[in-house]
């Protein structure tokens, strides 16, 4: 099974060259994935590749990467092929995700692992119209919504499930100091699951009506604006950099 957005471009050797390497592989293999160009609005190729525009590797991971799935999403949608019994096994996409595919990644990452081969067998177009563009808020909102449904399961090993508190704080702070649509709920959510003091602060300034700005004047006053936290001051300046 493989999937492509409507503004992507698979490469022509694309299936041939991945149903060849995955009919040699075992069946613990579960999926491959490969890099991606990036091109702009008419088709020109971007200096960076996909994977490391959203997170550089030394050395791209392959293998189980349940726990490195955890700490982002990296894997380009478009350039996957994954075994049909294994979207038997856990589930296929879940529709009503706005972040889908990262999380049926961390699904399928429980049981198989991921081969990556280093042929680039797809373009990823960035647009100005795109889905993901222009809509920092609601992917905070997205990661929250995907960190909190697999928490709720109790399927999570010891070391996934830190990781996924992790990930549920900084994208909560984050979804809040940006003003996201859902920031009270993903509040809510780090609360039950992990309060920090962060957290608790956020919080108590939401539910009395304060906005991030006067949390931040606050925060800066008792710590200087130096300060971060669990890294989600970096989420927020990254968000702000990708709708300028």
């Amino acid at each position: 099974m493989c999937g492509i957005a409507a503004d992507d471009i698979w490469l022509p050797s694309k299936l041939r060259a991945q149903v060849a390497v995955m009919e040699g592989l075992p069946a613990k293999v579960g999926v491959i994935y490969s890099d991606a160009l990036q091109i702009d609005e008419s088709g020109k190729c971007l200096p960076e590749k996909f994977i490391e525009a959203h997170r550089p590797f030394e050395s791209i991971p392959q293998g189980n990467l349940h726990h490195i799935l955890w700490q982002d999403n990296f894997i380009p949608a478009m350039t996957t092929l994954i075994r049909r019994d294994c979207c038997e096994r856990v589930g296929w996409y879940d529709e009503s995700l706005f972040y889908e595919d990262w999380d049926m990644w961390l699904r399928l990452s429980k049981y198989y692992d991921f081969v990556y081969s280093p042929e680039i067998s797809a373009k990823y177009r960035l647009v100005s119209t795109s889905m993901m563009r222009g809509q920092t808020g609601r992917m905070f909102d997205a990661v929250c919504q995907v960190c909190l449904k697999h928490l709720a399961s109790g399927a999570l090993d010891p070391q996934a499930k830190r990781l996924a508190k992790l990930q549920l704080q900084r994208k909560a702070a984050a979804s809040f100091d940006f003003k996201s649509p859902g920031y009270k709920r993903n509040l809510l959510g780090a609360l039950r699951y992990g309060p920090t003091a962060g957290i608790i602060a956020r919080f108590l300034f939401a539910w009395c009506g304060l906005g991030s700005d006067r949390f931040q004047r606050v925060r800066t006053a008792f710590s200087g604006p130096e300060h971060q936290e669990n890294g989600q001051s970096s989420d927020v300046a990254a968000g702000r950099k990708q709708n300028a």
